[in-house]
């Protein structure tokens, strides 16, 4: 079975400055399951020499992060315990990993390893809401 190393874990903030504050939760958000839901998107290269760089990737993140800013943020109560988004503008997890998968070989039975679960550049009780694997 091949390995997947993760080779950098960092905090990629928005590329503008941010509004700050808190954004409350709607009832629907409340309502719901809180929770991570693990998205992998995969790119066949086109032939291009630097079609698909973390570096192209990242920097693309942090310029999406400056109009979602509240993606940016950190989820967590306002005085009366209500859920919000404290918009702080802290950024989002980047990983770059490397692997000997082909991806053919993840089409059948695709499961995220258990290095890409952990958060390794942010121990905090306040993670970020969002991480992006590349």
């Amino acid at each position: 079975m091949a390995t997947v190393v993760v080779l950098t874990s960092e905090l990629v903030a928005p590329a503008d400055e941010t509004p700050a504050g808190a954004i409350w939760l709607s009832n629907l958000d409340i309502a719901t399951r809180r929770g991570y839901t693990p998205t992998v998107y995969f790119y066949r290269p086109d032939g291009e020499p630097g079609f698909f760089t973390a570096e192209i990737i990242k920097n693309s993140l942090t310029r999406a992060l400056a109009p979602f800013y509240p993606l940016a943020g950190r989820l967590g109560l306002d005085a009366t315990g209500r859920l919000q988004v404290d918009s702080t503008g802290d950024g989002v997890v980047f990983m770059t990993v490397r692997s000997e998968y082909v991806l053919d070989d993840l089409m059948n039975d695709f499961v995220p390893c258990s290095e890409m679960a952990t958060y390794s550049c942010f121990q905090s009780r306040r993670r970020p809401r969002r991480a992006c694997y590349c």
